[in-house]
């Protein structure tokens, strides 16, 4: 849609990645702008912005409440238009196609990350355990044919 309102040819199918693309970009100062509105239960202190060029954008902390982050993007037949992201200190609630940010998740179960608040995580997980024990060998029972040493 941005790319027919602004004249630009479609990046589909054949065209090359925007930087091996070394004609001149053309017309430059037009600009796209994303909004979007974010519902926030807690007061965020130091937002990132993961996304293409984030040095184009700045996001400054907020309180609680209703907000309007605004991406302006320049636009020019090199622009692709990427995901974007937010990044900190806090958790997520879904409820159906709405979300609002909650209080940081501080203690997390083994198992599914995404039920625990957490709904977009999509990382690896290194579970680091304390074990008490007697100081005999541990074995691990069901899988193995030959006892493990934890």
């Amino acid at each position: 849609i941005a790319r027919a309102a602004f004249g630009l040819p479609y990046r589909i199918g054949k065209s090359v990645q925007p930087w091996i693309d070394t004609k001149p970009a053309a017309r430059a100062g037009w600009r796209l702008g994303l909004r979007f509105i974010l519902h926030s239960s807690v007061a965020v202190a130091a937002p990132l912005p993961a996304l293409e060029d984030p040095e184009s954008v700045t996001i400054t902390l907020f309180p609680a409440g209703t907000h309007e982050i605004v991406l302006r993007i320049p636009m020019t037949r090199r622009t692709d238009i990427e995901w974007a992201y937010l990044l900190g200190d806090f958790g997520v609630e879904v409820r159906g196609s709405h979300a609002r940010l909650t209080a940081p998740v501080r203690e997390l179960a083994f198992g599914d990350w995404t039920r625990q608040g957490l709904p977009f995580y999509a990382g690896n997980v290194t579970y680091h355990c304390a074990v008490e024990g007697s100081g005999e060998r541990a074995t691990h029972r069901g899988v193995l044919d030959t006892p493990t040493q934890y």
